[in-house]
């Protein structure tokens, strides 16, 4: 193997044929499949980007952990879900709120998840906390497909030049020209959607936040007087949304109100109810006393105890009635306030959603940005065995970017960006150029 390395950096040095490259194709690929299958999971450290599931599992308050293989969990739906790491490092949950998690091992953020969730409900749960997807590594230069990649552990330069095919044989200008027209149009599309996501982004905060929305300046910046049209219809679309709850919520209160009248008005005639009970109770009292003493009062005492009972008995029907009342009551402010909760859950859970979705078009836009540059140089430099590669790493870390040198064995990291060149191309050949007046394109993660 190690003949064979030397042999492969050999080629790379002077010149290579296709014949070496599908040699080093085979190799890289086999390269990854055992770096692949020897990554343990339970050790992996999370990234900016990465994609999480995240199930919870409440255990009833009676049972314990101990109990747990004859226990019927609870799922907690509101939080169970997809989430994505965030530029800060975090993961935004509904109701837990902002849990730290990149640099993080997988087994600390559930442990912090498990220790969060006790501390809100009060209860014990299961978390399980799976990585779904990583954020994939970019290659960009004159290479066969540049593009993205899926991200493997101890994935290096030389396995994705091996999954991109090796450097890129002479092509036809038509053909790059082609190329360059479908990456711009796809840069296009993309610059589109993040507007839009800005513009709801906006909103969203807003209404969290009890709010009027105002136009970002990152939003400005891409879209300039289009902002606040944008701004403008996703209020539109929210106001849909926000009027079907007010008339949810506006029926429960006029039901409620309704109750509370109808519950006044039994108060009112239980009293009149009690006090004429306790009026013919206490002639009750006096007749029965004038019957032990001998007084002839046996009808009268008959007649008495008669309207007595049924003055008791509507007086007892009435007060059933009224708790039928409050029990009615009550189970409208129970569900006005259920109806606000959702409300506020769905809130959160739209608004991560988009953030989501805003960091997904950020990098499509940005690779498709750096795609779309490299045709002119490229055409320029046709001759796929004449010259040496060049490898640098453009990596995004602590909220700043940084490129360096690399080599055929540098490890890459999720979100990379591998820029190959020839020697003798211009070190600012692949840069994002693509631009518009009041446009700025995002960088690349």
């Amino acid at each position: 193997m190690r003949c064979e390395r030397v042999r492969i950096q050999s080629a790379l040095n002077w010149r290579m044929t296709q014949s070496q490259w599908l040699v080093l194709l085979v190799i890289g690929c086999l390269a990854i499949f055992r770096a692949s299958a020897s990554a343990d999971e339970h050790d992996l450290v999370l990234a900016v980007g990465d994609k999480v599931k995240l199930i919870v599992l409440e255990i009833p308050e009676e049972q314990g952990l101990e109990k747990a293989a004859d226990t019927l969990f609870i799922e907690r739906a509101e939080l169970t879900g997809e989430y994505v790491v965030q530029e800060g490092g975090s993961i935004d949950v509904p109701i837990l709120g902002q849990i730290q998690a990149a640099e993080q091992a997988i087994e600390h953020v559930k442990q912090v998840l498990h220790e969060k969730y006790k501390e809100v409900f009060s209860h014990r749960a299961k978390v399980s906390l799976t990585l779904v997807s990583r954020e994939p590594v970019y290659v960009v230069g004159p290479i066969t497909r540049p593009g993205s990649y899926d991200y493997s552990p101890n994935l290096t330069v030389l396995h994705v030049i091996a999954k991109a095919g090796g450097p890129n044989a002479p092509s036809s200008t038509n053909w790059e020209h082609l190329e360059a027209i479908r990456e711009r149009y796809k840069l296009q599309v993309s610059l589109s959607r993040q507007q839009k996501l800005l513009a709801q982004i906006a909103v969203l905060e807003a209404e969290a936040a009890d709010q009027v929305p105002t136009v970002p300046e990152r939003l400005r910046l891409l879209a300039g007087t289009a902002a606040e049209t944008l701004i403008a219809e996703a209020q539109a679309v929210r106001a849909t949304i926000i009027e079907a709850r007010n008339v949810k919520l506006q029926s429960l209160e006029a039901a409620m109100a309704a109750s509370r009248r109808l519950l006044q008005n039994k108060d009112e005639r239980i009293r009149y109810m009690t006090a004429n009970v306790e009026g013919r109770q206490e002639r009750l009292t006096a007749l029965k006393g004038l019957k032990n003493k001998g007084g002839a009062v046996n009808f009268n005492y008959g007649q008495a105890m008669s309207d007595w009972s049924d003055a008791n008995d509507r007086l007892q029907e009435a007060l059933s009635v009224r708790a039928q009342v409050e029990e009615r009551l009550t189970q409208l402010q129970m569900d006005h306030k259920q109806i606000l909760l959702e409300s506020r859950i769905e809130l959160e859970r739209d608004l991560a959603a988009a953030r989501d979705k805003l960091m997904e078009e950020e990098r499509t836009g940005a690779s498709s940005a750096q795609i779309a540059n490299l045709a002119p140089e490229v055409l320029r430099l046709s001759d796929v065995s004449s010259v040496r590669l060049r490898y640098s790493i453009q990596r995004k870390a602590n909220g700043s970017v940084t490129t360096f040198e690399a080599s055929e064995s540098s490890t890459l990291r999720p979100g990379d960006l591998l820029i190959v060149k020839r020697d003798g191309t211009r070190d600012d050949a692949y840069p994002g150029k693509i631009s518009s007046p009041a446009v700025r394109l995002p960088e690349l993660n």
